[in-house]
């Protein structure tokens, strides 16, 4: 995968802004890292969930009431 980086424009609240640039500044970074961090965090979340729906796509499906009366066990 390529690191060169890409522009981009992202339109922040002026509150979500303000403190960004106060967290890239104490953290001695750039708001890009930041933004970069936390979409690739968010990316390997997805990531997880589409992996366990797949590995768990032939599991049995079942009512919500039946999964409470399952749970009374």
């Amino acid at each position: 995968m390529s690191k060169i980086p890409v522009k981009s424009v992202i339109y922040f609240e002026e509150a979500v802004f303000k403190t960004l640039a106060q967290k890239a500044s104490y953290n001695n970074c750039t708001m890009s890292d930041l933004v970069n961090d936390a979409v690739k965090v968010q990316l390997q979340e997805d990531l997880a969930d589409m992996e366990a729906f797949t590995t768990r796509a032939d599991e049995e499906n079942i009512s919500y009431s039946e999964l409470l009366k399952r749970l009374r066990l």
